[in-house]
């Protein structure tokens, strides 16, 4: 009996490792492991019915931080339990996309840590370079945070991206100024619903066909639900990249834009960007 319970833990453990079938949706009336330090404080993560995106029967995750220098203090909670460790690469994961609200009055600068340490005790911890702005309007959004090595930062502990991303034992969900794994002291009130790990796509193959001696039109098959932004360069350098225009929502038709040549010669991509996509 005690080798047939120990395998069946194992097999457990094995279902709940990280991959892109993983996903926390909070139907199960529980945090699904979503805790803070100090378990004792009133202010810890909890479950709230009828409260998601799908309003009736669609659960949600409610956290309160009080700012101040006292328990839950910080707007950031984290999850060190099977369903968050694991190697992102071989799971092939790209991103961290969810669904929140903010509650709260202030907006919110949102982003994702990892850690290799066990239970992310002593680090060493990436976070995200780039946050996401939540601003506070009480209004249902879904977000996407990238987890590439190129997308995080070292916060604590001469962090490698790509090292730790190959063996997550932690993780945390915080609101920062800058990147940062501890969380910004700050009153707010935040629901999430539906994290989950996910693949993004390829950048779509573009087609230029010339108009004029001064100007060339871009033009690619979009997708709906994607946004796509238009990025030049005079020198193909990666660092020399600057967004061009306005995002562009596709629609399963082709997008066609015109830019003008004349000012330097300019190289052309485009990049599916990542941050607020809207209401779920």
């Amino acid at each position: 009996m005690p080798h047939q319970l120990l395998i069946t833990l194992l097999l457990s453990a094995s279902c709940l490792a990280l991959d892109l079938s993983q996903i926390d949706d909070f139907q199960d009336g529980t945090t699904e492991n979503w805790i803070i330090g100090n378990r004792s404080s009133p202010l810890v993560p909890f479950n709230v019915p009828n409260a998601g995106p799908n309003g009736t029967g669609d659960n949600a995750l409610q956290y309160a931080s009080n700012g101040g220098n006292s328990t839950a203090s910080r707007m950031v909670f984290f999850n060190r339990q099977n369903q968050w460790v694991g190697n992102y690469f071989t799971a092939g994961i790209d991103a961290i996309q969810l669904d929140i609200k903010n509650l709260g009055p202030t907006a919110l600068n949102l982003r994702w840590a990892i850690s290799s340490g066990v239970g992310g005790e002593n680090g060493p911890w990436v976070a995200s370079t780039h946050a996401v702005a939540i601003p506070a309007d009480n209004t249902w959004r879904t977000v996407v945070l990238p987890v590439r090595p190129s997308d995080l930062t070292s916060v604590f502990s001469n962090g490698d991206p790509a090292t730790i991303l190959a063996n997550a034992r932690a993780t945390r969900l915080l609101s920062s100024a800058s990147p940062d794994f501890i969380g910004d002291e700050m009153i707010a009130t935040i629901q999430v619903d539906n994290i989950q790990p996910i693949a993004l796509p390829d950048p779509p193959l573009i087609e230029i066909e010339q108009t004029s001696s001064s100007s060339v039109d871009l033009f690619w098959q979009g997708l709906s639900g994607l946004t796509y932004q238009i990025e030049t360069s005079s020198t193909l350098e990666e660092d020399d990249w600057t967004e061009s225009g306005s995002p562009i929502a596709g629609n399963d038709q082709e997008i066609r834009q015109t830019f003008s040549t004349a000012s330097s010669p300019l190289f052309f991509r485009v990049s599916i960007p990542i941050g607020t996509s809207g209401s779920p």
